[in-house]
């Protein structure tokens, strides 16, 4: 996925990625540090599952029913995924709405598409990787996030060399939808 999105961007980029899209991110930072200039990491973490090491993680368990479920039962269980994603926020039906309309726009995600990147959330683990990162990063993250706890931003800010954290209280997992104008604002730390 890194090579094919390193192989569209132009010879030196910043890049942003929400939730498995910082991961990307991060990924594209240590494959091609002389291209990326900047990372800007919304509501993500260098590893998503619960480790005895990790306490910032989900469940392994709750990923795998994640997966059965998009076979079993695909708008339900994108349905629960979105409702997971505004949880915590505190403006949450007009959250949801905008979620909802973002995500299920013209094309809703391919069930396939979404289980490539549940197995790729429950193998994935940067941790180790992550102090290799030698560009400035900006963590925005919600204070109230179920799905990536602020507790990994945290510890991302406290292992990346160059980070600053923006910790949005009465938020979930999409910063972006709860606070724009906040989340815009945030960019001019960069």
């Amino acid at each position: 996925m890194t090579a094919v999105i390193a192989d569209r961007l132009p010879g030196s980029y910043s890049v942003c990625g929400w939730s498995l899209g910082g991961q990307v991110a991060i990924r594209l930072a240590l494959q091609a540090p002389e291209r990326v200039q900047r990372l800007v990491l919304v509501a993500s973490t260098p590893c998503f599952v619960k480790q005895a090491d990790w306490p910032w993680g989900m469940e392994a368990t709750t990923l795998t029913l994640f997966m059965e479920n998009l076979m079993r039962d695909y708008t339900q269980t994108l349905n629960r995924f979105l409702t997971l994603q505004i949880s915590g926020s505190e403006d949450q039906t007009r959250v949801l709405a905008r979620l909802r309309e973002s995500v299920l726009c013209d094309r809703p995600p391919d069930a396939t598409t979404l289980q490539i990147g549940l197995k790729i959330l429950q193998t994935s683990d940067l941790r180790a990787e992550l102090n290799r990162i030698g560009q400035p990063v900006l963590l925005i993250h919600g204070q109230n996030d179920v799905i990536t706890p602020a507790g990994a931003a945290e510890w991302m800010q406290q292992h990346l060399p160059q980070a600053h954290l923006r910790l949005f209280p009465h938020c979930g997992h999409a910063p972006f939808l709860s606070f724009p104008e906040r989340f815009v604002s945030c960019f001019d730390a960069l």
